[in-house]
């Protein structure tokens, strides 16, 4: 990745001005995610079609994905922690844990005592 949120945060302060606090990125980032749900399913009905705009589609979505994590790079650099260390550390963590699966591809994990 050639961006890192160093880059991103200054390119969003620049735009847009500086973000107020932490939950107001939040709140963009939670619209943002509601936009990339619409294309994923847009997405998912173009697939289960086997509709020729299937591929257009899915890369849609991933760019919904990416306005999701460019806006979250903003939280990480405000809080002035590491995005790519903290979701390694996460990952670790996620990696020990017990998992209830959904039967959906996804899971929760299991609260341990």
């Amino acid at each position: 990745m050639r961006e890192s949120q160093t880059s991103i945060a200054a390119w969003a302060d620049e735009t847009f001005g500086p973000a107020v606090s932490l939950e107001s990125i939040a709140v963009r980032a939670q619209k943002e995610l509601t936009e990339l749900v619409e294309k994923c399913a847009t997405a998912d009905k173009a697939i289960a079609t086997n509709s020729w705009i299937g591929d257009e589609k899915r890369h849609m979505a991933a760019e919904e994905a990416a306005d999701v994590v460019i806006v979250l790079a903003r939280i990480f650099e405000s809080c002035g922690i590491d995005m790519h260390a903290t979701i390694d550390r996460k990952m670790a963590i996620n990696r020990a844990r017990r998992w209830v699966l959904d039967g959906n591809g996804h899971g929760q994990h299991v609260e341990e005592p």
